[in-house]
């Protein structure tokens, strides 16, 4: 089966679109390099004072410029909320981290904590 268009033999490219040709240029060596994931993991039981909850957390394979935020939700099968009030600090850096938020008077409240 010969394909639908072609280019003139004498065409040197990487990618082709129909009508469109980009020029390769000279051949470059590349060497990929596989990232380990970042893990988040709880390091103990939340804590609650007052209207305040903390929860520490142990970061694996940390990236520069790493961001974390907390969704809250009433229940884990409900909508998720970006809780903008939390407060990450530093515990050890690249490591280890705790974030604190308000438990807004709820009686039980869920918590998620991602990175970017």
């Amino acid at each position: 089966m010969s394909p639908a268009w072609s280019l003139p033999e004498d065409t040197h490219s990487i990618s082709s679109i129909p009508n469109i040709t980009w020029s390769g240029g000279p051949i470059k060596r590349v060497t990929a390099v596989v990232a380990a994931v970042p893990t988040l993991r709880l390091s103990g039981t939340p804590s609650v004072a007052g209207n305040q909850v903390q929860i520490d957390f142990n970061v694996t394979n940390y990236r520069a410029g790493m961001t974390f935020q907390v969704l809250n939700a009433p229940d884990p099968g409900a909508a998720w909320t970006t809780d903008s009030l939390a407060s990450f600090q530093t515990v050890v850096p690249n490591a280890q981290f705790h974030v604190t938020t308000s438990t807004g008077g709820a009686s039980k409240m869920f918590y998620r904590v991602q990175s970017n």
